[in-house]
């Protein structure tokens, strides 16, 4: 579809919006790893403690960053099905322009 001078192809839509999806999985899946020191380290040691919280806050931000290309990949999508139904209408009130209806 070409509207103001670009041209959209919602199959290239599609394809962004399923490698965000991938990358969301990816990162989630790292996200996993465990990065803190394991359980029964010395708590004592201030290092320990700061590595802990450390990994903690990492996580929770690669979760939110996961969700957020998750969304976008599913506002990919949906643009371009919004894309396909629109050239779908366009070419049916064509053809019943062509036809005389």
């Amino acid at each position: 579809m070409t509207a103001g001078g670009y041209r959209v192809e919602p199959g290239r839509l599609r394809n962004g919006g399923r490698r965000l999806h991938e990358l969301s999985d990816e990162l989630r899946a790292s996200a996993a790893e465990r990065l803190a020191p394991p359980p029964g380290s010395n708590e004592g040691f201030t290092s320990i403690q700061a590595a802990r919280t450390t990994a903690e806050a990492w996580q929770a931000e690669t979760g939110e960053l996961a969700t957020v290309l998750r969304v976008a990949g599913d506002k990919l999508g949906e643009t371009a099905a919004a894309y396909d139904r629109a050239d779908s209408s366009g070419a049916q009130s064509f053809e019943r322009i062509r036809r005389g209806g």
